[in-house]
């Protein structure tokens, strides 16, 4: 691009000197028109978002299965009445045996419960309490990528003031629910604050459920504006998972706080509520899991500021006299990049000819 500037305003290129601004309004002035160079390449870092993500998420899942495995290695089922001693099971936390006292029939159709099993069993609740904190950060910072990328793509014209409520809101509801889901697998019932743990459970199952209504709203809407086959089908799936976490959620942790009310002395609840909890955990894991989709185009760059001098420990010769940054503050920089000119006519007028 090229225009003339009055020769009476701009002199030239040999004749130039730098105006130092003695404002912040005349500094700005100066910098108008001015764009930060990208300095693409010589980036700190620029890899694709979603490499760092994907490996987060297997460290988690891989945590997440090993607390499964080693619950499932060390798990007690008392088979028989003449087990129960007085109303109580002799059961192992680690490498310590104590008696447990519970007032709970055993469930003998009963299947274990994962949850359950995090809580009793020493290498489970240390496998699921890194499977738990590891992606908060992740899957914060995967929220607010997600807000931007619906207010300043997806729905960058729209004026209804529901979808930025919503947008707004679905980082905070993730801090929520990712907290709580950490909290609950941190702080035991057996040994630490029971109240507690049933609280942060509490506010895991209203904020997942509240979480997941909003993203699914959200994408009901992407997919009324761009109605493809995978946001259709990424829609079907949210939404199914959506219904099946919202109608069992309240039932499940109903349940699951009033039977962890006494003693948790073993890991099986009655068959209908585990299969409920299996489909919770399910739905769960899958709805999330499509989230890896959304930042399949996205990279994170880091890039060092050419104006602030961040540039010249990466690349020396930049900063030589007379090199692409010799005058790296802004004001220099902008001014410069208008005098670096070949002195031409434009009509009658004598003009410098800019050439960007």
């Amino acid at each position: 691009m090229s225009f003339c500037v009055n020769a009476d305003e701009y002199l030239p290129a040999e004749l130039f000197q730098v105006k130092v601004p003695k404002s912040s309004k005349e500094n700005r002035k100066l910098k108008y028109g001015h764009v930060e160079d990208d300095n693409m390449e010589i980036a700190y870092l620029n890899f694709p978002y979603l490499r760092a993500s994907f490996i987060f998420t297997i460290i988690s899942l891989t945590a997440f299965s090993a607390a499964i495995i080693s619950a499932l290695q060390t798990d007690y089922r008392p088979y028989t009445e003449e087990e129960l001693v007085d109303n109580s099971l002799i059961v192992r936390y680690g490498g310590k045996p104590f008696r447990c006292s519970t007032l709970l029939r055993f469930p003998f159709d009963g299947l274990l419960s994962i949850i359950n099993m995090m809580e009793i069993n020493v290498w489970a609740n240390v496998f699921f309490r890194f499977s738990t904190t590891l992606t908060i950060a992740v899957r914060v910072l995967q929220s607010i990528i997600f807000k931007n990328i619906l207010l300043n793509e997806q729905f960058k014209h729209a004026k209804s003031s529901l979808i930025r409520w919503f947008s707004e809101l679905h980082p905070l509801i993730t801090a929520l629910e990712t907290l709580s889901l950490a909290l609950f697998s941190i702080i035991t019932m057996h040994s630490d604050f029971r109240d507690a743990n049933q609280f942060c459970k509490s506010v895991f199952a209203i904020s997942s459920s509240i979480n997941l209504f909003v993203v699914t709203s959200l994408y009901l809407l992407i997919f009324v504006g761009n109605p493809t086959v995978q946001n259709g089908f990424l829609l079907s799936v949210r939404g199914l998972c959506s219904v099946i976490f919202g109608y069992y959620a309240p039932q499940y942790f109903q349940f699951h706080i009033g039977w962890t009310k006494t003693s948790l002395c073993h890991s099986y609840i009655p068959r209908e509520y585990a299969l409920m909890e299996y489909s919770l955990i399910i739905s769960y894991m899958v709805f999330h899991l499509l989230s890896l989709v959304d930042l399949s185009n996205l990279n994170f760059i880091c890039i060092p500021r050419t104006c602030s001098g961040e540039t010249e420990p990466l690349k020396p010769e930049n900063f030589e006299k007379g090199a692409k940054y010799e005058h790296c503050r802004a004001y220099e920089y902008n001014q410069q990049r208008l005098h670096q000119t070949y002195i031409t006519y434009c009509g009658n007028t004598k003009t410098d000819f800019v050439k960007l």
